[in-house]
């Protein structure tokens, strides 16, 4: 891929391509994609200028009377009733904000149960 766009971080290609090289390179990322997750963006004439296709992500984009959203599925909160469409849970991340978002939660679940 790196042969027609420009690898601006890790995973991340920008650049200029056509529209038939687009498709390929699409067909290619289809092709060995995976587990992993995928997103093109594109420009066209429209109103919001750009296209989005995805792949492997649970997000997926929905055309609403000409304007492109991102439709989120819903996911069952603890306790609650199962919501039709719930996907599975997030995987456990690792990050320093998550570790903290983790045990404040868990600090403020002790607390309740006293």
């Amino acid at each position: 891929m790196t042969r027609w766009l420009l690898e601006v971080s890790p995973g991340v290609f920008a650049g200029h391509v056509s529209a038939r090289v687009r498709e390929q390179l699409w067909e290619l990322v289809r092709a060995y994609i995976g587990d992993g997750r995928a997103l093109l963006i594109w420009s066209v004439r429209s109103e919001q200028r750009f296209e989005i296709a995805s792949l492997g992500h649970e997000r997926e984009p929905v055309d609403i009377e000409g304007c492109l959203v991102m439709r989120t599925p819903y996911r069952q909160i603890e306790g609650s009733q199962a919501i039709p469409g719930a996907v599975r849970p997030p995987k456990e991340s690792w990050s320093i904000a998550a570790r903290r978002r983790r045990y404040r939660n868990s600090a403020e679940r002790a607390l309740g149960q006293q």
